[in-house]
């Protein structure tokens, strides 16, 4: 007996601990189960306050508080609804939090069931104000998906709503919202030609063929009968051509949640759509083709344990390839591991769901996937319903939070800052290289289903302990690299940039500072010029947007009266700075000048490493 006993005592010790613990009880969220409501009720998550770490907003239900929890750190929350100024929450659907005036902190959009969508405008600390009707986005329908994007490419974020119905249930077309650049909006979908007429449940910008302008994709309900999802191309003009048929991705499902990621490390952008069917999509993108290829049943990640609503890709365990969470509607989640081999492989991919301790099994349709405590290692939260059906039973709490305590790979978070893009950096795309491996992101928007994810990208590393480098495409297209960046912290990237200190007044003198993070030591020269077409053609193709003029050749010489300090070393951090001189000549008034800067490097193409273009200025 004393020998069986010991036996099943090393079993029991040999046993893999779960990767991911219920941490619910503990967390301070605490929220009584909520009453099932069809479809689903949307929540979000970001930093809403400022202070680096994720809060949540979530509705009770229709006619009830929204409810704030402010991230406390060590996965301890606490609620601030009572100064929150975020009100009462109608039959809200997806949540998604964005900064719509570029003032550095997260705004809210709310998608609304037949009431007007609401925007609430952050002030920094995490007190809102409802401003939709104000700016132009106060919507009023079946409204079910909204997600960010610039698709303009002028540095502030725009909008796409994904419409199933209208309030008299019949069929109206999805809308899209130009931002004027200061935080307002007017529709322009007949003229952008986005006007989708399928049944909308999610919808996300992604830019399929790289070329630098963001793609909108829509995952539509009932697409058997009804029309299928759809891809509308990003043709740089303000205008967008459906292509979703030319490409491949045009599959008729139920289309419910989505996410991408280049889930092979090959450079592809590839889509995970779930569906209440025979199975789930999973299209992978054949850059020898330029279409989509469906290969969820060759992977294994096709199962449909019941209707399935929100995915997410996540390296869970950090070995530096993207795995996949999906939440099933009354059947259990499923944790897919990547098997981290190529796609020409076609590994299936292995269910971890038990192992992991990931597979609630209560009514549900969505969750989100982050860093909640600040460890490198990416939690669950999920939103638990109450069985309409009383198979499912009657949960312990309306949210599940799931502490990944298993990932044992080195990790990097990236938040990015743009200056010219859009101050969140939605659409840059982020490549980080550690040895042969190279993973690729794209900061993103109305991913999963229903929920608003934060806006900051995680990556495993595996053993890696050093990045090698980091490649940002920033949406405004300046590139930037940084190397040799230590693994297991969390950074923010700033968009490199050229800005004036003060107003440019004949008489007056003021700096010009340059920030190029990641060229910290280098050489440098900025110069100023009347235009900057045709610009400085470098043989590698790229061009300095500045023409070598008159004022050029000036502003660019040593010991100039103007730009008193046009070339120098940067600092550490890549800053610099020189004092610009105005001429106290009346007949400078008016002029426009253009400026920019470059950073040197003997290794990079031309030996120029960065181009930073600057402002365009007027002389006062």
């Amino acid at each position: 007996m004393r020998r069986l006993v010991a036996t099943l005592a090393l079993v029991v010790c040999a046993l893999p601990a779960q990767s991911f613990n219920n941490v619910t009880s503990t967390s301070g969220l605490t929220m009584a189960p909520r009453p099932f409501v069809f479809l689903g009720q949307g929540w979000c998550v970001g930093d809403f306050d400022g202070d680096g770490d994720l809060d949540i907003v979530f509705p009770e239900q229709p006619a009830q508080a929204f409810r704030y929890f402010r991230n406390d750190g060590a996965m301890s929350f606490s609620d601030q609804t009572a100064s929150a100024g975020l009100g009462v929450a109608g039959l809200c659907r997806q949540m998604t939090p964005a900064d719509v005036d570029n003032d550095g902190d997260q705004d809210i959009y709310v998608c609304n069931n037949f009431i007007p969508n609401q925007l609430f405008i952050n002030d920094g600390t995490g007190t809102f104000t409802e401003e939709a009707a104000a700016r132009g986005v106060d919507f009023a329908s079946h409204t079910w998906a909204a997600t960010f994007g610039d698709y303009d490419r002028d540095g502030w974020v725009d909008l796409y709503l994904g419409v199933r119905t209208n309030v008299a249930n019949t069929y109206t077309p999805n809308r899209l919202y130009n931002n004027l650049g200061d935080g307002y909006f007017i529709d322009v979908t007949t003229a952008a030609g986005v006007g989708e007429m399928g049944l909308t449940l999610a919808t996300m910008w992604f830019d399929y063929n790289l070329d630098g302008w963001p793609d909108i994709f829509c995952a539509n309900d009932k697409g058997t009968s009804q029309p299928p999802n759809a891809v509308y191309r990003n043709d740089g003009n303000g205008a967008f051509t459906e292509v979703s048929l030319a490409i491949n991705a045009q599959q008729g499902v139920c289309g419910m949640g989505l996410d991408f990621i280049d889930a092979f490390n090959d450079g592809g952008q590839d889509v995970f759509c779930t569906d209440s069917g025979a199975d789930h999509v999973f299209i992978v993108w054949d850059p020898s083709t330029q279409q989509y290829v469906e290969m969820q049943n060759q992977l294994g990640v096709g199962q449909v344990p019941s209707i399935g609503w929100a995915c997410e890709f996540l390296d869970y365990d950090n070995d530096a390839w993207p795995d996949l969470h999906v939440v099933h509607g009354s059947g259990s989640n499923l944790l897919w591991r990547n098997p981290a081999a190529p796609v020409a492989s076609a590994s299936p991919w292995t269910n971890v769901t038990s192992a992991t301790g990931t597979g609630t099994a209560w009514a549900q349709y969505s969750s989100v996937v982050a860093d909640f405590d600040l460890d490198g290692r990416l939690d669950i939260l999920n939103a638990l319903l109450v069985s309409n059906t009383g198979g499912a039973g009657t949960p312990p709490a309306a949210l599940e939070l799931l502490q990944n305590n298993g990932a044992t790979g080195n990790w990097l978070r990236i938040r990015t800052r743009g200056v010219a893009s859009n101050s969140d950096g939605l659409g840059a795309r982020v490549r980080v290289t550690t040895g042969t491996v190279t993973q690729e992101q794209q900061v993103r928007s109305g991913i999963g289903y229903l929920t608003g994810s934060p806006m900051e990208l995680h990556f495993g590393l595996g053993a890696a302990t050093q990045v090698d480098r980091i490649e940002v495409i920033w949406p405004s297209g300046r590139v930037q690299t940084l190397a040799g960046v230590t693994a297991n912290q969390g950074i923010v990237i700033r968009e490199p940039s050229l800005s004036l200190s003060a107003a440019p007044v004949i008489g007056t003198s003021l700096s010009i500072d340059l920030d190029a993070q990641g060229d910290g030591g280098l050489s440098y020269i900025m110069g100023l010029a009347l235009s900057a077409t045709p610009g400085i053609p470098l043989s590698s193709g790229r061009t300095v947007p500045l023409t070598f003029d008159a004022v050029a050749q000036l502003t660019t010489t040593p010991g100039n009266g103007i730009l008193l300090q046009p070339a120098g070393v940067l600092s550490p951090s890549g800053a610099a700075s020189s004092t610009l001189a105005i001429p106290n000549l009346a007949s400078l008034v008016g002029w426009n000048v253009y400026s920019a800067a470059v950073s040197l490097d003997a290794g990079a193409p031309d030996g120029v490493k960065t181009i930073i273009p600057g402002p365009v200025f007027t002389v006062q």
